[in-house]
C-alpha cells in the first residue's frame, strides 16, 4: 500500500529535496528508508551536492546524509564537491564555503571528518582564502581552517615535557 507513495516520492526527489516540509521527507527516506530506497534516493542527491549545499531547505538534506549514512557516502559528496566541473571557475567547496547555508555544512564536515578529509577539504579552502575572508559567510570556514592549522602547529611543536 505504501508502495505507490515511495515511488512518487523517489521519481520528485529533486523537487521535493529542496521544498520546505519535502525536505524532512528526504531526510527521512534517507535516515530511515529501505537500503534500495535509500540508495536512490542518495544517488540523486550525490549527484546535485554542490546546488543542494547552498539550497536553503535541500543542504539539511544533505546534513542528515553526512551524519547518517557512513564514511563512504562522506567521502563520496567530499570527492564530488572538490572536483573540477567544465564551465566552473573554481571547484564547488569554495562557492559552498561562501554560501549562507553551505558554509555550516564545510564547518561541519571540518569538525567531524577524517584528518585526511580534514586535509582535502583545507587543501582547497587555502588556495582561496583571500575571497573566503571577504566573504561575510566564508570567512567563517576561512576562520576555522587557520584555527586548525595552528592547533595542528601547537601539536607539531609540543615536546611531551614541562620545562
Amino acid at each position: 500500500m505504501k508502495r505507490p507513495c515511495i515511488e512518487e516520492i523517489l521519481a520528485n526527489v529533486d523537487t521535493i529535496a529542496r521544498g520546505q516540509w519535502g525536505n524532512w521527507v528526504i531526510q527521512h527516506v534517507i535516515e530511515h528508508g529501505a537500503a534500495e530506497d535509500r540508495n536512490r534516493a542518495l544517488d540523486i542527491v550525490l549527484t546535485n551536492a554542490a546546488r543542494y549545499s547552498m539550497d536553503q531547505f535541500a543542504s539539511k538534506v544533505i546534513e542528515k546524509m553526512l551524519k547518517c549514512c557512513g564514511a563512504d557516502i562522506f567521502q563520496t559528496y567530499i570527492s564530488k564537491v572538490v572536483e573540477k566541473e567544465p564551465g566552473r571557475p573554481r571547484v564547488a567547496l569554495i562557492d559552498i564555503s561562501s554560501d549562507v547555508y553551505g558554509n555550516y555544512l564545510i564547518q561541519y564536515i571540518l569538525q567531524n571528518a577524517s584528518q585526511a578529509v580534514q586535509d582535502q577539504i583545507t587543501y582547497h579552502v587555502r588556495k582561496h582564502m583571500v575571497s573566503l575572508r571577504g566573504s561575510r559567510y566564508g570567512q567563517r570556514v576561512a576562520f576555522q581552517v587557520e584555527r586548525m592549522k595552528v592547533s595542528q602547529q601547537k601539536s607539531a611543536n609540543w615536546s611531551g615535557r614541562w620545562d
